[in-house]
């Protein structure tokens, strides 16, 4: 069972177009380089039940989006999520750290985004010349994926 940490946020940058709600899922394998959020690597918090999402939905009528920040720890446990979050009438998106798309994910899926976090180094006035970053940037290294019709 994947497991939050923290109390769900509603955002509007992490997935373009959509007001989400968002847990972050602890117990990352990834420990990406300048990880911005580091306690996300252990396996603490609260288990991400059916009835939590549900109350989690319920007290985010206006969220259009459910969103996963991690998960990568049991993708067939994001499968499960999915399901619930569907049947409650949103859609589903992920941010995964890993550097490649998994089929599990591209089946359940609405929304995915994927890639290893990359933070820039050194001086403003290079950063243009590195690859990294998130998805605003030219530069990045994430990939974001949206299903329209049932196709990505």
């Amino acid at each position: 069972m994947l497991k939050f940490l923290g109390k769900p946020t509603i955002t509007f940058a992490e997935f373009p177009d959509e007001i989400a709600v968002v847990v972050n899922i602890s117990g990352c394998p990834c420990h990406c380089d300048s990880c911005s959020e580091p306690e996300l690597r252990q396996d603490v918090g609260q288990d991400l039940t059916d009835s939590e999402i549900i109350r989690i939905i319920q007290q985010n009528p206006g969220a259009s989006v459910f969103g996963i920040m991690g998960g990568d720890r049991s993708h067939e446990d994001v499968a499960r999520i999915a399901k619930v979050v569907h049947a409650a009438g949103l859609k589903i998106g992920m941010y995964s750290g890993m550097d490649s798309r998994d089929p599990i994910l591209l089946e359940c899926l609405d929304i995915y985004k994927y890639g290893r976090w990359i933070p820039f180094r050194g001086p403003v006035d290079t950063w243009k010349d590195q690859i990294g970053g998130p998805l605003c940037l030219p530069t990045s290294n994430q990939v974001y994926l949206e299903k329209h019709g049932g196709e990505w």
